[in-house]
């Protein structure tokens, strides 16, 4: 499925930046140069305003069912409840 490896691809590269030491919302926020998607480009950009407005990645996340999965949503809470790198 196209759409699932598009969302596979975004979590991959966002990972690598993630480890490199790149803030989130910097991570994020040129992964939408590399988005093609144009639904995944824009919740990407509703999740970059919903962590600039305080919210963790997997709570800006799950705002968003269509396009991530409950499984998706919990493996980033659990990354960021063992202190994992999606801190923003």
């Amino acid at each position: 499925d196209v759409y699932k490896r598009q969302i596979y691809n975004f979590s991959r590269q966002l990972s690598v930046m993630l480890k490199a030491g790149v803030p989130l919302i910097d991570a994020l926020e040129s992964m939408l140069s590399k988005t093609i998607n144009p639904l995944l480009n824009k919740t990407v950009e509703k999740i970059i305003e919903d962590i600039s407005a305080g919210s963790s990645l997997s709570g800006a996340i799950e705002k968003h069912p269509k396009v991530f999965d409950t499984m998706y949503i919990n493996i980033i809470r659990a990354g960021e409840s063992s202190g994992g790198v999606c801190r923003p």
